[in-house]
């Protein structure tokens, strides 16, 4: 009895992590662009420029930006490193998800809150 609890337990937390289908809005439309250098192992962010023209272009109805890096966080006995993702005012709505708590992003703090534009 206890195995098939387990087991049950073990397949609930797989199936909402791994296999259950992602809640966006149209997710069979996203599409993430990277660039792909030569000299570094990895895909990397667009350049924010190259981003907002790729943005522009009609394949690209809808499109919002992100960009990833690492940040220095202060206020506490010592700096610390953390990842920090930095989003246009469109990324939300995008993805057809609301923020939890407080709104999201204005079309006029995009250009102070990502410095994207």
């Amino acid at each position: 009895m206890l195995g098939i609890g387990l087991t049950t337990a073990i397949f609930s937390v797989f199936y909402s992590v791994l296999l259950m289908p992602l809640t966006f809005r149209e997710p069979d439309r996203l599409a993430l662009v990277m660039e792909k250098l030569p000299q570094i192992p990895m895909p990397t962010n667009l350049p924010p420029a190259e981003a907002l023209e790729l943005s522009a272009n009609p394949a690209f109805s809808g499109a919002a930006i992100f960009l990833s890096s690492a940040r220095n966080l202060q206020g506490g006995d010592r700096p610390e490193r953390i990842n920090a993702l930095r989003a246009s005012a469109g990324l939300l709505p995008l993805l057809g998800v609301s923020p939890s708590r407080g709104r999201s992003f204005t079309e006029e703090e995009d250009e102070q809150v990502c410095a994207l534009r």
